[in-house]
């Protein structure tokens, strides 16, 4: 059965977390994000996004430099980005939610030669994304609800590769909604 958003929470270490997905170059994703930041941190501690390396958070940097670490990822998907993230930060701050990076670089990983779209959507990826949430919370002494967000197609694979019962969601018009695959198309196969 299909859970409503923001639901998390129970027992069980995977679901201390939700997936929320967007699509990269459609700038309302995140711009939805803003608006349901207050509903959304009220229940989690901790934002790990895609946009920045594992260890690496845009906590306390300007737009120019979001914009040139983004640049430098070749992450720069669309122009009002660096001030959607800047726009996340203050508000983070704010409610007291701590923003960090998750993604692993291809060459950081000492990973074979993929084509980027085989690296993003790799096994190895997914594991490696799921060991940087393990050793993030490792801080905390509490297991802390946290949420990440990413390209939709990662949830459904972090759900496959180690966090199976993982709530995943994405926007369907106004609303979140939670979903079980999104293909490379961008097709999205909604819970029921």
């Amino acid at each position: 059965m299909a859970r409503i958003f923001p639901a998390l929470g129970g027992a069980d270490y995977d679901m201390h977390g939700m997936f929320i997905g967007e699509r990269h170059d459609d700038p309302e994703h995140f711009n939805q994000l803003l608006e349901i930041w207050p509903t959304l941190s009220a229940r989690i501690s901790v934002l790990f996004l895609e946009h920045y390396f594992a260890g690496d958070s845009p906590s306390g940097q300007s737009v120019q430099q979001i914009r040139q670490y983004l640049t430098a990822r070749n992450f720069l998907q669309t122009a009002v980005l660096p001030h959607q993230i800047k726009a996340l930060t203050i508000l983070a701050r704010h409610s007291g939610t701590e923003i960090m990076g998750l993604d692993v670089s291809r060459a950081a990983a000492g990973a074979p030669v993929y084509n980027p779209i085989n690296w993003r959507t790799s096994q190895l990826l997914q594991e490696m994304w799921i060991s940087a949430v393990n050793q993030a919370m490792l801080r905390y002494p509490r297991k802390p609800h946290y949420a990440v967000y990413g390209g939709g197609a990662h949830g459904p694979m972090l759900r496959r590769y180690g966090l199976p019962n993982i709530a995943c969601y994405t926007r369907d018009g106004e609303a979140y909604r939670e979903y079980t695959a999104w293909n490379l198309a961008g097709v999205v196969t909604w819970a029921r």
